[in-house]
């Protein structure tokens, strides 16, 4: 019976190594699926933990993501290290190999730089130490081979990216200039081109702007001679940029002719992404020169271009997210030989682009509802931006968040919506103190604090320019002028002009000009004038200049040359504020004179342009000088009723700076 009772039970299954099923290659497909939906729950987590604003002791479910995805990957990782010898224990058909460990240790590394360089248990150099032996390792694994290119560049593309968060730009500057000797010589144009604009991106964060822009003119030259033509588009485009950072008018219109030229290929204007940021150049260069007609053109195009990448970015960040971290994507165009396997971008390129280009075309807005559609585009910017951090390039996208914020607080403070103004510097300020509050394992420790001084630093002047201009609004003259102060002492070009025009107008607009006020005044117009680079060009700092000018001016005539002059350059660049107000100041000057009715043609002309705007001041002005002009023709009833339309706009700035304040 027991004998029986044996043969009729079930047998036992076989739970030894050798009876497992799965291949290598399947356990290690396995593996890094798993480790991409930890790292894609560990995202959504963190969002909602954003959302519901919870404690960082709520925080321990995506981190616990984090700690799961990486464990699979370091499995993946000790499967590709495991001795032949025990090959029998996956099955017969090993599949991984040199490649497969490579990409892991790669992936590893770019979970490490995103998520865990504050963690509680270890230092940031802790860290960054295991980021760099995995990258190292990585490094070894893969062989030298031309199968096996993509991936090396994309591990030496990595390990710079570390060098530069660690400050140490000469390390990053020699792998980089190997790399790209090294992908022009075994013909990869794709990554030679992508060190390339590493290159010139490095030597811009040590503030080298020259050397960026020659790097970029040295490979635009090699892509020429060697009959590239999609890879010297590229290159000049970017080029492109540099020079109008650089304000070289000259070499900006020169390139622009031979981008145009090339352009007329049909199978390169294919591209995209070439074709958005080419246009978003050449509508920024037309901005920059007063052309607004033409910068409108150029943004159209930008916008239909960009809804074509759209697409293809889309399509190219599925395929290429897990080998390469998310940092990379391929745009790929098969009707051109030289680029059949693809130029290789950043993966936060079209988030960028798609601000930039929004941001552009809030800049080229023109009309009565100006403003509006001002702010439409930079939502629509913002809204980018937000989708970028969202698929995880918040880093990539920080600076262009401050940027975007930025001219949002301009626009509102040259609205007079200073309340609205207030809130966006405080979103700026709430960004900078986020900037490295980023998804990270742990409690953020002293390299947390370093980095976002570093982020502070780097905008610190533009930030207090606003901050400055805010106070000057609400009336807070003492603090504004020692904010405007310090931008002149600190910032670059063009946010210690914008302070020194400021400052100028604030002690113009005192209610008594002291001896010493005016010597200052005189002085800044002094310095302005002899630094203020290719003047003909710069369309909105000559305005600026003329206008400050004509008010300091003692002289009549010379102060309406001024005036006129400023008026002629706001007609060009359509900035009807500043034109309004200069209106506004010529009638003053026409007022002694008794000529009654070219004053009160400039006041109609300036009270119109304060209206469509809503600019309560402005108007104010105007209507004082109609005061002015009635009271002179001895009308004394419709004076006091301009009298009161007067007192009352100004109340209504001032209850408007007091809810702002």
């Amino acid at each position: 019976s027991e004998n029986m009772t044996n043969s009729s039970s079930p047998p036992k299954p076989d739970a030894s190594p050798a009876a497992v099923a799965m291949s290598r290659g399947q356990i290690h497909e396995l593996l890094w699926a798993l480790a991409e939906s930890h790292f894609r729950k560990a995202q959504a987590l963190y969002k909602s933990s954003l959302t519901a604003q919870t404690e960082n002791s709520a925080n321990i479910h995506w981190q616990a993501s984090i700690v799961a995805g990486l464990t699979c990957l370091y499995s993946v990782v000790k499967i590709c290290e495991a001795p032949r010898s025990q090959a029998h224990y996956f099955g017969s058909n090993p599949v991984t190999g040199p490649d497969t460990e490579a990409k892991t240790r790669l992936r590893i590394a770019s979970v490490l730089a995103e998520w865990c360089n504050d963690s509680q248990t270890r230092t940031a150099d802790e860290q960054q130490g295991e980021e760099e032996r995995q990258l190292t390792r990585a490094l070894m694994a893969v062989p030298n081979a031309d199968s096996y290119l993509p991936t090396r560049y994309a591990i030496i593309a990595a390990h710079c990216r570390l060098f530069v968060r660690r400050g140490e730009y000469k390390w990053a500057e020699q792998k980089l200039k190997s790399a790209y000797m090294d992908a022009q010589k075994r013909q990869q144009l794709k990554w030679a081109y992508h060190f390339v604009f590493e290159i010139s991106k490095l030597y811009l964060a040590c503030g080298n702007t020259r050397g960026s822009a020659n790097v970029l003119q040295h490979s635009a030259a090699m892509a020429r001679k060697s009959g590239d033509t999609a890879g010297e588009v590229v290159v000049s485009a970017e080029l492109l940029g540099q020079l109008m950072q650089m304000r070289n008018w000259t070499a900006v219109d020169a390139l622009t002719g031979r981008i145009d030229t090339l352009m007329t290929d049909q199978a390169l204007a294919e591209i995209s992404p070439v074709r958005t940021r080419y246009w978003a150049l050449k509508a920024a260069a037309a901005i920059m020169v007063g052309n607004v007609a033409g910068a409108q053109a150029a943004c159209d195009f930008a916008r239909e271009a960009l809804k074509e990448w759209q697409h293809v970015f889309a399509r190219q960040l599925v395929q290429e997210y897990a080998s390469h971290g998310g940092s990379i994507v391929a745009i790929a165009n098969p009707h051109i030989p030289s680029i059949s396997g693809g130029f290789m971008v950043r993966g936060g390129s079209y988030y960028e682009l798609h601000a930039w280009v929004m941001l552009v075309s809030a800049l080229s807005v023109s009309g009565d509802n100006k403003y509006e559609q001002f702010m439409e585009f930079l939502q629509r910017a913002f809204d980018g931006i937000v989708r970028g951090e969202a698929d995880g390039f918040k880093r990539q996208l920080q600076q262009l968040k401050l940027h975007v914020l930025l001219h949002a607080v301009d626009a509102g403070l040259a609205a007079l919506r200073v309340s609205e103004a207030k809130s966006t510097l405080d979103e700026v300020m709430a960004v900078v103190a986020d900037s490295e509050n980023h998804p990270s394992i742990g409690n953020p420790d002293e390299s947390k604090l370093r980095r976002q001084k570093t982020v502070w630093r780097s905008n610190r002047d533009a930030i207090t320019l606003r901050w400055a201009m805010y106070m000057h609004r609400t009336g807070e003259f003492e603090a504004a002028m020692q904010a405007y102060r310090c931008v002149v002492k600190n910032g670059a070009s063009d946010l210690r002009y914008a302070a020194q025009i400021n400052i100028a107008v604030m002690h113009l607009s005192a209610p008594m000009l002291t001896q010493e006020s005016e010597m200052h005044v005189r002085q800044i117009l002094h310095e302005l004038s002899e630094t203020t680079p290719n003047t003909s060009k710069e369309m909105v700092r000559a305005a600026l200049l003329d206008f400050v000018q004509g008010i300091e001016s003692k002289e009549p005539v010379k102060a309406k040359t001024h005036l006129l002059a400023c008026m002629r350059t706001c007609n060009e660049i359509a900035d009807a504020a500043l034109q309004g107000w200069t209106l506004c100041l010529l009638g003053t000057l026409m007022l002694p004179t008794g000529q009654y009715g070219q004053t009160l043609k400039m006041c109609a002309a300036g009270q119109a342009i304060a209206q469509r705007a809503n600019d309560l001041l402005q108007n104010a002005a105007a209507v004082g000088l109609l005061t002015h002009i009635e009271r002179a023709v001895g009308d004394s009833e419709r004076c006091t009723k301009l009298l009161e339309v007067d007192q009352r706009l100004l109340e209504e700035f001032n209850a408007l700076i007091q809810h702002a304040a």
